[in-house]
């Protein structure tokens, strides 16, 4: 076995629950489990994360503009329409 470093962390009983039950189906130790899990996370993690200010700023901003009364008009022409006016882009 490679040499480990020793690690205690805390986690919520739902989550031992589950770790066990997953390590079980898995026929594998809870470690092992935990351990791949790491990986994963630390693999797929190239991109920082946006923090929770730049969130709640998007958010916000997507409430302003949905709450902005534009009037919401119907289109006055066809798919055909623009195919007859642009025959170049008709689709063979």
């Amino acid at each position: 076995m490679k040499q480990m470093v020793r690690k205690q962390i805390y986690i919520k009983p739902t989550q031992e629950e589950l770790l066990k039950r997953r390590a079980s189906e898995l026929r594998m130790s809870e470690a092992e489990l935990i351990r791949g899990a790491i990986d994963a996370v630390l693999t797929t993690a190239q991109q920082p994360v946006p923090s929770r200010k730049a969130w709640l700023k998007a958010l916000e901003t997507m409430d302003r503009l949905a709450a902005m009364d534009v009037p919401q008009q119907g289109k006055d022409w066809t798919r055909g329409e623009l195919y007859d006016r642009w025959p170049a882009h008709h689709p063979s």
